[in-house]
């Protein structure tokens, strides 16, 4: 209890903030957020002003609102995305894929509806993206060009897909049924690129592993965030079944998420 009093009175003190480096900065800011979180929101406001701080700073502190959330900030990530530097506003739209509660969340889910369409007896998903797309959707981070055919498309749904709840998924069927459903679609790929960026984003343990089960080629640059969260059981056969891929001639498999 003294060592948090202690440090709870330290962060008040916001020199560092005031005179450090970035590194210093952030790194005060960040234990404020964790210590005295209403008292962070400020100091956070103010970063993130039109006329606040550098777009890098801007960059890491919405890095830092993802990582410590608080619905008092979706207003601040969503003004963001109207941000002149892109690394900002991407950095907005990645933070407010984690707030399924969020403006950002409802126009997600509103697009998935407009943009997949669900088919039962079997149930298969009809993706039908947009040729081009309006000035909301380009704000939320979505971009097709014409130029690069279906690789772009592809793109623009694993950013639909990472942003969409899997509560949304599961209100049309368990998950087994619906990761099963999308193995048929000529964009299996795609949906499995983006369950996996949602279920790491939710650390949901049953989609973890239903999607670790698959042992798909799409699923590799998920495999260390997936392993993160699934059950242990399931993460320690993964990786006994994964041991000759990480020994092998190519070298380890990226584990990223």
């Amino acid at each position: 209890l003294y060592q948090q009093t202690a440090d709870a009175a330290a962060v008040t003190d916001d020199r560092p903030w005031r005179e450090g480096t970035p590194a210093v900065r952030l790194a005060w800011l960040r234990q404020l957020r964790r210590l005295q979180p209403e008292l962070s929101h400020a100091y956070v406001r103010e970063a993130l002003a039109p006329r606040g701080e550098p777009a890098p700073i801007k960059e890491q502190v919405i890095r830092l609102l993802a990582d410590l959330p608080d619905p008092a900030d979706d207003d601040l990530l969503e003004a963001s995305l109207d941000a002149r530097a892109a690394g900002v506003r991407d950095a907005a739209a990645h933070a407010l894929r984690g707030r399924p509660d969020s403006a950002f969340a409802q126009r997600m889910r509103t697009r998935f509806r407009q943009w997949i369409h669900v088919e039962h007896d079997p149930l298969q998903f009809v993706v039908q993206l947009p040729t081009t797309l309006d000035a909301a959707s380009k704000r939320d981070g979505m971009e097709i060009s014409r130029h690069s055919g279906e690789g772009s498309a592809r793109r623009c749904l694993r950013h639909l897909l990472t942003a969409v709840d899997l509560a949304t998924w599961q209100s049309i069927a368990d998950p087994a049924d619906v990761i099963a459903a999308g193995l048929s679609s000529p964009l299996d790929t795609a949906l499995l690129d983006g369950w996996a960026g949602r279920a790491v984003i939710e650390a949901d343990a049953e989609w973890a592993a239903t999607l670790l089960g698959l042992r798909h080629d799409a699923l590799r640059p998920h495999l260390g965030g997936l392993a993160r969260v699934a059950p242990p059981a399931v993460r320690d056969a993964v990786s006994r079944a994964l041991l000759p891929q990480l020994l092998g001639p190519r070298g380890p498999i990226p584990f990223a998420g």
